[in-house]
């Protein structure tokens, strides 16, 4: 009985072994590297559109975006919900909302999820205030059209990316925005420029 308890856990380690080292080891590798290495991307502001007359048809608003490290969450569904639960408090969206989110990035290939973004300097105060390490609000944009909708049809509209956008361009992350259609999807390769580390 003892030979067969002893060749029972060894069984169960041996395959847990081979399940995590050989099976799921890339997942984990990628898992341990963004722990490891984590790089801030700083965003590059998006070229602006100008008339014939250097007058700007489409302009960039400064914003901030509220941006979850799904790493750095704590583990046990407890304090999960206690986070997402001030989280919410704060930005207006429902804790089912963050989780849909999470449950639509590739966890295998970003680390940043964005939540939101707002223009009220109190809403950046008080997410600071949280002191959460895994949730941090950067200054973005957002694009404003002057004309409203007269050139609607011809400058079209920007959007952030879609799991669909990333099979054609591996270079963007979930949090990027391109252009969705009109001069903003033809040029977006010129207007969306390069992003820093």
């Amino acid at each position: 009985f003892v030979l067969l308890a002893v060749l029972a856990v060894f069984g169960f380690t041996v395959f847990w072994l081979v399940d995590v080292g050989i099976i799921k080891g890339d997942f984990y590798e990628k898992r341990a590297f963004a722990n490891a290495n984590q790089v801030i991307v700083q965003p590059a502001l998006r070229g602006i559109i100008f008339d014939r007359f250097s007058a700007p048809l489409v302009q960039n608003d400064s914003v901030f975006s509220a941006i979850l490290t799904p790493s750095l969450l704590p583990r046990e569904a407890g304090g999960r919900h206690q986070v997402f639960e001030k989280i919410s408090g704060v930005l207006g969206i429902s804790e089912e909302d963050i989780l849909r989110r999470l449950g639509e990035t590739d966890l295998n290939r970003f680390n940043r999820v964005l939540l939101a973004q707002f223009t009220d300097p109190r809403k950046k105060f008080e997410l600071d205030a949280l002191g959460l390490a895994f949730l941090r609000v950067e200054d973005g944009y957002r694009r404003f059209y002057p004309e409203g909708r007269s050139f609607a049809h011809l400058l079209g509209y920007v959007g952030v990316v879609s799991s669909d956008d990333l099979v054609g361009h591996p270079d963007l992350s979930l949090i990027d925005e391109i252009g969705k259609s009109g001069l903003e999807s033809v040029y977006d390769a010129v207007l969306r420029g390069k992003p820093g580390e």
